[in-house]
């Protein structure tokens, strides 16, 4: 399996950041809420380091745990996340059990079942309907069949019928998110057996790391959160959402509309909020002020590792409103 992560990605590489004990203790907190499943919110702005963060975590938890990492601004032309949450568990997950080709058939057709490409219409009965049992008398069937009551077709209007194929559809979708979960536990049992034989252990719980959510579509960023929440929070997964929460409550009302409460909306799809540490803005500007080479600079003594040019520099920054790493370093 090609690297996801280039390995040279690591908190070592970054000291200034000095992110690695804020990794060490989210770590330690969210293991044990492995076994229940857990989604957590990490928040930070836009290019203050939450992909650089991820990324060296990434190369952390690997060691000990099984690591997905979903970059969710590569899959965004696709308008359909869950079929990229699928692919991208089936390429990190489920790969190296590629032998097992009934547990990875399972997944696909438990999770199929939700992909918008197969939804416009469910056509409740369609596979009767190619034996040659016409629709409305499968659809009789379908609804006596799931919820054990006797129901005469003479007896169903086009209203009534419409109304129990809503029913019967909303039935069907709540088994089957049931039935995908189960069959995405059994994914990561199998991926944690498998290493384990191959004498390279791996423990629960299964992280996965979403990011770049900042830089999609407004409706495509709440779209990959709804199908976490809905679809893939199950026993024995992590999920880390890196998101700037204020730039996605507006994401969210330009959905939902202006008056819509999107603070108390995103509460409901994280077990908890928490805010990546930003560095010191001083201290960043110091050390990418010692890293510029100027060897024909006239002034003895390196001027520009002064502290007053720095403090100059930090002063002109946040006059300018400009806080963000990704924005600070295009000026080095």
């Amino acid at each position: 399996m090609a690297e996801i992560i280039s390995a040279e990605e690591t908190f070592e590489r970054y000291p200034i950041i000095q992110r690695k004990p804020y990794a060490d203790y989210l770590t330690t907190f969210l293991t044990p809420k492995g076994p229940e499943g857990y989604v957590l919110n990490l928040n930070s702005e836009w290019g203050a380091g939450k992909t650089t963060f991820l990324k060296c975590w990434y190369n952390q938890l690997k060691h000990n745990h099984p690591v997905i990492y979903f970059d969710a601004w590569k899959s965004d032309f696709s308008h359909d996340p869950m079929t990229a949450l699928i692919d991208c568990f089936h390429s990190q997950l489920a790969n190296p059990i590629s032998d097992n080709n009934a547990l990875i058939k399972n997944f696909f057709e438990k999770g199929t079942h939700f992909v918008k490409k197969s939804i416009p219409s469910l056509a409740v009965g369609y596979l009767k309907h190619k034996t040659g049992i016409p629709d409305d008398e499968s659809l009789i069937e379908d609804v006596s069949s799931t919820f054990g009551i006797d129901i005469a077709e003479k007896e169903c209007g086009d209203a009534l019928k419409d109304v129990l194929k809503t029913v019967l559809e909303q039935r069907q979708k709540m088994n089957g998110i049931k039935d995908f979960k189960i069959a995405l536990e059994a994914i990561a049992e199998a991926f944690i057996d498998v290493r384990k034989s191959g004498g390279h252990p791996k423990k629960y719980p299964v992280y996965i790391l979403i990011d770049e959510l900042d830089r999609c579509r407004p409706n495509y960023s709440i779209e990959v959160i709804e199908s976490v929440k809905h679809f893939f929070n199950t026993k024995n997964f992590v999920f880390v959402i890196a998101t700037d929460s204020e730039q996605l409550q507006h994401s969210i009302k330009a959905v939902y509309g202006n008056g819509f409460d999107a603070n108390l909306y995103l509460s409901r799809f994280f077990d908890l909020s928490v805010t990546l540490p930003s560095p010191a803005l001083k201290e960043y500007i110091r050390v990418n002020l010692s890293e510029l080479d100027y060897p024909n600079f006239p002034i003895q003594d390196n001027i520009l590792n002064h502290e007053y040019v720095v403090s100059l520099i930090e002063m002109v920054l946040i006059y300018h409103g400009i806080s963000s790493l990704r924005e600070v370093k295009k000026y080095f």
